[in-house]
């Protein structure tokens, strides 16, 4: 019960102590507080271009994009996508993830993916209270990687591995994100996948689950509560 708070409200501490009709409107405030006083205010922005662009991302957390279709998007300029980004990414709203590469052009020219601080804030401004608890799982683990000072990135070739973490003695760990007790096959053979062509670098092949925990062809199934 406790986990499933979490994944849907985020940890702002306050939220989980107000009675249920003022929680949204809580995380509303705080989410405009960090976009209008942290972010508008500071560096002078365009206060409704703000707003647009971060709505954009809380709808599209956790997916592909690049500043080309961002800017298509939404009739912005290439620089003003860029810029207003990296106030974002200073003010720790949005952070992107970069494509696994040993080649840093390939590593810098593929589309990034871009995460919330908080599933409790993105959900309270989305255009609905989503019940996408795949996106929410994955969003909550990329911010657990961050606070434990993780190298992170994502990796897709056929399939796709939403983290590949460069460990410090230059292994990979790949994991999935799979908020589900009926595993799609499509999780392992895309962590297999990778195996096989990283195989003298991958460490460790995780599945994060819903509650089921096994092994399966050298990859471990593990709760994502119990990972936490």
């Amino acid at each position: 019960r406790l986990f499933d708070e979490y994944l849907n409200l985020g940890g702002f501490p306050e939220v989980l102590f107000k009675p249920e009709k003022f929680k949204i409107r809580l995380l509303e405030q705080y989410f405009d507080d960090i976009l209008y006083k942290d972010i508008v205010d500071r560096y002078s922005l365009n206060s409704q271009k703000a707003k647009d662009l971060a709505l954009f991302f809380t709808a599209n957390f956790t997916g592909l994009f690049s500043l080309r279709n961002v800017r298509n998007s939404l009739k912005l300029s290439y620089d003003t996508v860029k810029d207003y980004l990296s106030y974002y990414k200073e003010a720790f709203l949005f952070f992107t993830l970069d494509h696994f590469s040993y080649s840093f052009k390939e590593q810098k020219t593929l589309p990034s993916k871009v995460y919330c601080i908080d599933n409790g804030l993105r959900n309270a401004v989305s255009f609905k209270f989503s019940k996408d608890e795949g996106k929410l799982a994955e969003n909550l683990l990329f911010v657990e990687l961050m606070r434990e000072g993780k190298e992170v990135y994502y990796w897709k070739n056929k399939r796709e591995i939403d983290f590949v973490i460069k460990n410090k003695d230059k292994s990979l760990t790949a994991i999935n994100v799979s908020y589900a007790d009926e595993i799609n096959e499509r999780e392992v053979k895309g962590l297999l996948e990778f195996n096989e062509k990283f195989k003298s670098k991958t460490h460790e092949l995780v599945l994060l689950t819903k509650n089921t925990e096994r092994n399966e062809q050298g990859v471990k199934l593990v709760p994502l509560w119990k990972w936490l």
